[in-house]
């Protein structure tokens, strides 16, 4: 998890939160962010190249580096799981 300063991390039910605590379904929280459109954009467009680019194996490291896990991570798919 990435630090902060200002941040304080919290312990729910005597669990810290990271990633496999959360994949286990031990930490009672957690978020999932998704994008929504209209429908399958035009492969020639900002919001196309814009998903590709969330989706890319750049943005994927970034968020690793931040602490982060991506919904599909390797061989660690957690679309069925977290990311529904």
């Amino acid at each position: 998890m990435a630090k902060y300063s200002e941040v304080q991390q919290l312990r729910l039910n005597g669990r810290e939160a990271d990633i496999e605590t959360v994949k286990q379904r031990a930490y009672p929280f957690f978020a999932v962010e998704y994008f929504y459109t209209y429908g399958e954009p035009q492969s020639d467009t900002l919001l196309s190249a814009f998903l590709d680019y969330m989706n890319s194996a750049t943005t994927k490291n970034i968020l690793r580096r931040d602490g982060y896990t991506p919904c599909l991570d390797g061989p660690s798919n957690l679309m069925g799981t977290l990311c529904q």
